[in-house]
């Protein structure tokens, strides 16, 4: 995959109903080789020279997502210049915090046309092409439902999006196409703002990391994620606001992680070793912790050829405590934790004995507690990490046989959730990735088996700027599960 240029040969279109984020994501796109088709109501003077600097096939049109006909027409024009469409980008907005019984009728037809009928006019308009085409996204963007909107219509109106998206991916008709959300916080469209730890002093870091969270569901980083909402928000609604400083320098795509040091569990094989590669590749020094001496040696001899200097420390995760230290003395300073060490054995709650659920306990849950326990101090201390957990997907959609893997991976779960309530202050994040580990036959992936490249790309993600406003948040890479 080539990440300095993830969209190259694509062809995008960004339908959008507010001119800062539409703008950001089609220069985004551009940026990374896609052809942009940008409709939205005023796109100003410059947008199409920005664009056509680094793609010569796009073009801007005004499009009104409230009027049925201006979509009609610029529908055509994309349809008359590009001969496939990729990428659909729905960004339906409409001011308003007009209270429910002072709103018109007009008003609210004007909501139900921009939020939700201009949603299924273009996926009718587009869905049978990009069907054809295969392998496509469609990426709603919705502006959550914070408590200072002050209206029940335009947070009904932003919710039924979720719930598109989710019954979309379930369609057959639509079974080679992604649609996911991304909610973001409603100060990427309005200057007052629910609470948001990760609000920022000056410029509108938000705006940019929608973009880059659009640019991850567009390429192929997310292709085997599908009917997944996932939180650009800083985490907004939270009990307190923090104002955090974040660097304002554009992301170097080819290496993400220069500088970074990290440190993962379970680190030698499967999913785990995707992810040590990957971060090598992406310009991090990388401590291997794992269980598995002969895919520990074998591990070490894949990385030093192919990143020589990558790796600081390949060792045992026998003795948590040893491990970790040894793996800290090596880096110097960790910044980057990533929890891959899993055992998955299925069996009904009756006949799954003692010993197995122990065994299962300490290395998926007490492993993650223990390394964040020690690797925290140092992110503290560097006022800067990211840890990611990677664990079942059975939490969430349950399967016979499988409770005990699911009661772990519920915790690691909350674990995650509630760990970064403890240290976000300290520039600390914490995000979880959901894979179909333990998952027996039958179950029905509308995309397929993820490979354990598609968690590696989840787990760059979480680790770099791409999602610096998401935290405490789990994202399903199991190939759209039913």
């Amino acid at each position: 995959m080539n990440y300095e240029k993830l969209l190259n040969g694509k062809n995008a279109v960004v339908f959008d109903g507010y001119s800062q984020l539409g703008r950001a994501i089609a220069e985004k796109f551009a940026l990374h080789g896609a052809s942009v088709a940008v409709g939205m109501k005023d796109p100003g003077d410059d947008l199409l020279s920005v664009l056509r600097k680094h793609s010569p096939d796009s073009f801007v049109s005004p499009c009104d997502l409230g009027d049925k006909r201006s979509l009609d027409t610029f529908c055509a024009g994309v349809k008359e210049k590009f001969s496939a469409v990729h990428v659909l980008v729905i960004n339906p907005y409409a001011k308003t915090t007009m209270p429910l019984l002072e709103s018109s009728e007009e008003d609210d037809e004007r909501l139900l046309q921009i939020y939700q009928l201009s949603a299924v006019h273009i996926m009718r308009a587009f869905w049978r092409s990009m069907m054809d085409t295969g392998n496509c996204s469609v990426i709603f963007i919705s502006t959550g439902t914070p408590s200072n909107v002050g209206n029940p219509l335009s947070a009904a109106a932003n919710g039924s999006l979720g719930g598109f998206v989710r019954a979309g991916t379930t369609d057959s008709g639509w079974r080679e196409l992604r649609l996911n959300e991304i909610m973001t916080a409603q100060s990427v469209y309005e200057d007052a703002l629910a609470p948001c730890p990760l609000k920022t002093g000056g410029g509108r870091p938000d705006i940019e990391c929608t973009a880059d969270t659009a640019l991850f569901f567009a390429s192929e980083m997310s292709s085997y994620i599908s009917g997944v909402t996932v939180k650009v928000d800083g985490g907004a609604g939270c009990s307190f606001l923090l104002k955090m400083k974040m660097a304002g320098e554009a992301m170097e795509y080819a290496q993400m992680l220069k500088g970074r040091r990290a440190v993962v569990t379970g680190g030698a094989d499967g999913v785990g070793l995707a992810v040590s590669r990957l971060f090598a590749a992406q310009g991090a020094r990388v401590a291997i912790l794992d269980n598995d001496k002969a895919s520990m040696e074998a591990a070490k001899a894949e990385l030093q050829a192919s990143f020589p200097g990558s790796v600081a420390l390949i060792c045992s995760l026998e003795d948590v405590d040893a491990a970790c230290s040894a793996a800290l003395n090596a880096l110097g300073s960790v910044d980057l934790l990533v929890n891959a060490a899993g055992l998955y054995k299925t069996g009904s709650a009756h006949t799954f004995s003692r010993e197995d659920f122990e065994k299962m306990l300490t290395v998926n849950l007490r492993y993650t507690i223990y390394t964040t326990r020690f690797f925290v101090q140092s992110m503290k201390d560097g006022r800067r990490g990211d840890i990611i957990n990677i664990t079942s997907d059975l939490a969430d959609w349950p399967q016979a046989k499988t409770a005990a893997i699911a009661a772990c991976a519920g915790a690691i779960q909350a674990f995650t959730r509630n760990v970064t309530m403890d240290y976000i202050r300290y520039h600390v994040r914490a995000n979880c990735i959901l894979y179909p580990f333990g998952r027996l036959p039958g179950a029905d992936l509308l995309l397929g088996k993820p490979d354990e490249d598609a968690a590696a790309n989840a787990a760059l993600r979480f680790a770099c700027d791409l999602s610096r406003f998401t935290i405490g948040d789990s994202l399903p890479v199991n190939g759209g599960q039913l």
